[in-house]
């Protein structure tokens, strides 16, 4: 629940609508199966050089991040998570997957007061009328400490120096390489979000991608679909009529 994972979680469930992006820059996101493949192959580097490094001053650092030349950009990521809800939507959604971009901090108290903290109350007093415990206040608030934590890393790119990591899959044989890939640059973003969306749904929201339940959720995020576009036009065209009214009235 900590990482991009749970961002995706959060806009599948309906519960996050609104985040602190800048949609052009780019994600710091690797594979952690990459990760590990990184460690066991900086390890076997160490032992290598391990008599030449007692003469260096400083120890070889391996820095890993996506390759300048397959860089995923917020948006994308966005675009991407956003495409499962009607793929393999949940089971268990609050309202149809949305989610609005916003690169200023400052409008985003705003934008989140409108579409998390007024529907967050509105659904605890439910659960209260029902007897049950409230939880989305509570949960929205520490959402938006996450995003505020989150801010100047999702609204900005950064660059590592990744040549000795570089240098690293260079001095490494053709075999260990297949056994240990760590190739950024080669990396498939389609087939990586279809592996990490699909074991989401399995291991994090707790629900198996089997036929019956992908149809259930696909039965669920019909109805919230036709409800979300009915309450958006709704919500537009009460908008229009009261601007056409301010306009009639001055003239």
């Amino acid at each position: 629940m900590f990482g991009p994972l749970a961002l995706c979680f959060g806009i599948a469930r309906g519960i996050v609508r609104v985040i602190t992006v800048d949609t052009d820059s780019t994600i710091s996101m690797v594979p952690v199966d990459f990760c590990v493949n990184v460690a066991l192959a900086s390890a076997w580097k160490t032992a290598e050089t391990s008599g030449q490094r007692e003469k260096a001053k400083k120890p070889p650092i391996y820095t890993f991040a996506p390759s300048e030349n397959n860089l995923l950009s917020y948006g994308s990521f966005i675009k991407r998570s956003i495409s499962y809800r009607d793929r393999i939507p949940l089971t268990k959604m609050l309202w149809y997957p949305f989610v609005l971009c916003i690169s200023s901090p400052f409008l985003f108290p705003l934008a989140a007061f409108f579409l998390h903290t007024i529907p967050g109350y509105f659904i605890d007093l439910l659960l209260r009328l029902m007897g049950r415990k409230p939880i989305l206040a509570d949960l929205y608030r520490k959402i938006h400490k996450n995003i505020a934590v989150l801010g100047p890393f999702s609204t900005s790119t950064w660059h590592f120096d990744t040549v000795n990591t570089k240098g690293l899959r260079n001095s490494m044989s053709k075999q260990d390489l297949n056994l240990y890939d760590f190739d950024m640059a080669r990396l498939d973003w389609d087939d990586y979000f279809k592996s990490i969306m699909y074991g989401m749904r399995q291991y994090i929201a707790k629900e198996p991608p089997t036929p019956e339940s992908i149809a259930k959720g696909t039965k669920l995020a019909i109805r919230l679909k036709i409800l979300h576009y009915a309450i958006k036009s709704s919500l537009i065209s009460a908008a229009g009529f009261a601007l056409w009214s301010l306009a009639k009235l001055v003239t």
